[in-house]
């Protein structure tokens, strides 16, 4: 029933999510489909499913945006400095970075991608088969998504999955909405690509403040190649502390509930 539903929202995120793959969309194209699908998905919502669009409520929306941007940058941060520290990467020369108009793509291209991924998939399927087998299945399928990018593997897709599927997952289950995982995927692409200059999930962003690129003799397994830090094992190592640390917040939250109850 809920996919049903949902069907006519998901078209044109999806859509956009294989579009911008192959092609830059523009800003302002992802913006408006960006407005189409929550629009679409809250409407029919509310009147298919009949109830309250909570994942979507914007009561909280503002600080959850705003943790979740400052978790991703400072996840980056930890990504980059490691693979400098540990001479997988280098930088180049600096660039000059269109700061408003990248910053505009990597909060659309993030809102789209968690309301198919969070929004819509992790929440149908945690009422299909519960949290657990949806944060590995909805995790899967994020991974796979991302095996349409230019230079992608089997082992890009596994770190897709396992840095950030899993994360933003939590941080839907963490807080009940998507925001929080909308602001960590959005600073998450925007200090890995227009600040820090690397390739993001194989695509090169031209015009970041920085540079970088795989150091000379790197192996890719270690550096993440062509597709960028995302396939690097220590990002991967990155992601699932942080994952780690956000699930631990959760069970602890359960305990404390289970407690209130007793």
């Amino acid at each position: 029933m809920a996919f049903a539903v949902e069907g006519p929202a998901l078209a044109p995120a999806a859509v956009a999510h294989i579009t911008h793959r192959h092609i830059a969309l523009s800003p302002i194209l992802l913006t408006g489909i960006l407005l189409l699908s929550y629009g679409g998905y809250g409407l029919l919502v509310r009147w298919g499913e009949r109830r309250p669009v909570s994942e979507l409520a914007l009561w909280r929306a503002p600080f959850e945006l705003g943790a979740g941007a400052l978790t991703g940058a400072v996840l980056m941060i930890m990504i980059y400095v490691s693979l400098l520290a540990t001479g997988l990467y280098q930088e180049h020369q600096s660039g000059a970075p269109e700061w408003l108009f990248q910053a505009l793509a990597c909060f659309a291209t993030a809102s789209l991608e968690e309301l198919l991924f969070r929004g819509i998939a992790f929440r149908i399927l945690a009422r299909l088969l519960g949290s657990v087998p949806a944060l590995g299945i909805s995790a899967l399928l994020f991974g796979m998504a991302h095996l349409i990018a230019p230079d992608a593997s089997i082992l890009a897709a596994v770190g897709i999955a396992v840095e950030a599927g899993l994360l933003l997952a939590a941080c839907l289950m963490l807080t009940g909405r998507i925001w929080c995982a909308v602001g960590l995927h959005a600073a998450w692409n925007y200090m890995e690509g227009p600040i820090f200059g690397a390739t993001v999930s194989g695509h090169v962003r031209p015009n970041a403040l920085l540079s970088s690129s795989p150091a000379d003799g790197a192996s890719p397994l270690w550096s993440g190649g062509n597709f960028g830090p995302e396939a690097s094992p220590v990002t991967m190592l990155i992601g699932l502390v942080a994952f780690a640390a956000v699930m631990a917040v959760i069970i602890q939250r359960g305990r404390r509930e289970t407690g209130k109850l007793a």
